[in-house]
C-alpha cells in the first residue's frame, strides 16, 4: 500500500464544532467508553485497527450552574488548557510535541505522542 498522506477527506465530529481532514483510507468513530471522544484509523480486512496510526479527538464543554457570572478562573480557558497540558500522556511517554494556542472562541491543545498500542 503506498503512502498516500496527501489523500485527505473531510469529517465532522461533535455536532460539527470540529471540522479537520484525515487520510482518506481511515474512517472516524466515537470512543465507546468515553463521551465526546472520538477516533481516526485504518481498519484492515478483518475490521481490525492496522498499523497506520490513531487520531484522537476530544471535545469538553464546561457548563457552569450556580448563579450569576461564573468566576473568571472558571472561563479562563487557557488556564484549563493549560492545565490539560500539562498531563502525562497514556503509558507516559515523552510528548514528541505539546502546544496550547488560540483560536476562536477558546483554546486548542494539540499533542503528538508515540505510543505502542496492544503490543
Amino acid at each position: 500500500m503506498a503512502d498516500d498522506f496527501h489523500d485527505l477527506k473531510t469529517i465532522s465530529v461533535a455536532g460539527g464544532e470540529v471540522t479537520l481532514r484525515i487520510r482518506r483510507r481511515w474512517g472516524v468513530w466515537p470512543q465507546e467508553d468515553k463521551d465526546g471522544n472520538w477516533e481516526c484509523y485504518e481498519k484492515d480486512e478483518d475490521g481490525d485497527a492496522s498499523d497506520t496510526g490513531t487520531l484522537w479527538i476530544q471535545v469538553d464543554h464546561f457548563d457552569f450552574t450556580g448563579d450569576g457570572e461564573p468566576p473568571a478562573s472558571f472561563t479562563d480557558m487557557k488556564q484549563h488548557a493549560e492545565a490539560m497540558s500539562s498531563r502525562e500522556p497514556p503509558g507516559h511517554t515523552s510528548p514528541i510535541e505539546s502546544a496550547v494556542f488560540p483560536v476562536d472562541h477558546g483554546y486548542r491543545w494539540r499533542r503528538i505522542y508515540d505510543l505502542d498500542e496492544g503490543g
